[in-house]
């Protein structure tokens, strides 16, 4: 649920979340919600969008069907492997992700650094708080 919740946030950071409040309800209902688009009919396993994606990456290659797993089995992959992206367009696809990756926790390390500094002044506060207590209690007995 907290992996749910931090994906939506990124998406609403992103922009991809154009209603805050669907992010919100969808954060609550995370347990019977896709985590990839939200769509409580399906999960992220199952999500259209993975597969999508899954899809374009194979390019066509389907897993072999399950049954007759004897040991002599030979499963040849199915599709046109010539439509493939070149090697040249997947490391470039892939430097791309990287970069995308690494903005976004860049991003998100800045946004621990602003809660350290709030929890360090909270921690002050408290302590601040605590030396004024002993005090009055001096002062009262």
């Amino acid at each position: 649920m907290l992996a749910t919740k931090i994906d939506l946030l990124l998406q609403r950071m992103d922009g991809q979340v154009a209603n805050p409040n669907i992010g919100t309800v969808q954060a609550v209902n995370s347990h019977t919600s896709c985590e990839v688009c939200g769509d409580d009919r399906h999960s992220g396993n199952n999500c259209p969008k993975t597969q999508e994606e899954a899809t374009y990456v194979n390019n066509g290659f389907r897993p072999p069907q399950q049954g007759n797993n004897g040991w002599n089995n030979q499963h040849r992959p199915q599709g046109n492997f010539f439509n493939q992206p070149s090697l040249k367009d997947l490391v470039i696809g892939q430097a791309k992700i990287n970069e995308n990756l690494t903005k976004k926790l860049s991003y998100n390390d800045k946004i621990i650094e602003n809660i350290n500094a709030k929890l360090e002044t909270l921690c002050s506060s408290v302590k601040s708080q605590t030396s004024f207590n002993k005090m009055i209690e001096t002062q009262i007995a």
